[in-house]
């Protein structure tokens, strides 16, 4: 129980440190340009529309709402909650060293801090995983399972994106890498990122996991309208994965009606 509360506050003080960065980001700005100042300086085929990162505003209420939560007895007493361990610690890290390197324009680096913290909201994930939701556990799901599901359904869209603009950083917009252009590439990741997506949806029965990243890619084709494939294959998975969350959405009020 000791080691349960130290990691309580450890999270506080963690999550309190990426909203000081965030804050800081856009303030001062860090490095003299805020973060979607450098995103416009460094595009990708991948690159949403600017009003696509609003939704950090949802996720992190939704983080707040989870650290106060588990801050509680009941919280703390959660099996799921103690399973969590160090990785929000780790996660807070990846995310505020993400913003620290890429408001100084380090952008190759970014890619590698941001898998670190895709690995960490992960190993989360697999933790935190509250069946239902049932009555009894009301409390748990939405404040617990639906905040992660939420964070890492972003940041599975943050990490393609990345990886794009890592790629058109790197080689540019016209050099072929392994005999495909970057466009190609581009349409490539959006088409696997959503076979993934849909696979962790499914298996978790996650429809919350799904829209963080039907927001990202109708923000994708908002931002790339003059790249038609882009458009189109955006807007289609994002049309695919919207339906698959409203069916599962669906059984699952089915399920807690007839429960």
């Amino acid at each position: 129980m000791r080691n349960t509360i130290v990691f309580a506050v450890g999270n506080v003080i963690a999550f309190a440190l990426v909203l000081i960065i965030n804050v800081l980001a856009e303030r001062l700005p860090i490095g003299g340009y805020t973060t979607g100042e450098i995103s416009a300086m460094s595009p990708s085929w991948l690159t949403p529309a600017s009003y696509a990162f609003m939704i950090w505003e949802l996720i992190y209420t939704a983080l707040l709402l989870f650290v106060i939560y588990q801050l509680l007895p009941a919280g703390r007493a959660r099996p799921e909650i103690q399973r969590i361990g160090g990785w929000f610690i780790v996660s807070c890290a990846m995310n505020s060293a993400w913003l620290l390197l890429w408001h100084y324009q380090y952008i190759d680096s970014t890619l590698f801090i941001m898998l670190g913290l895709l690995i960490s909201l992960i190993a989360i994930y697999s933790r935190t995983r509250v069946p239902g939701p049932p009555v009894r556990d009301a409390a748990a799901y939405w404040l617990l399972s639906v905040p992660f599901s939420l964070y890492l359904g972003w940041v599975t869209v943050a990490s393609f994106t990345n990886l794009s603009v890592f790629l058109t950083h790197t080689y540019g917009e016209q050099q072929e890498i392994a005999g495909l252009s970057p466009l190609t590439w581009s349409a490539i990741l959006l088409i696997l990122g959503s076979f993934i997506a849909l696979w962790v949806a499914y298996r978790h029965h996650d429809p919350f996991y799904l829209l963080p990243i039907v927001w990202g890619l109708i923000a994708i084709g908002m931002g790339q309208q003059e790249t038609a494939i882009i458009v189109y294959t955006s807007w289609i998975a994002a049309i695919w994965l919207g339906i698959a969350a409203l069916r599962m959405t669906w059984r699952s009020l089915r399920w807690q009606c007839v429960t």
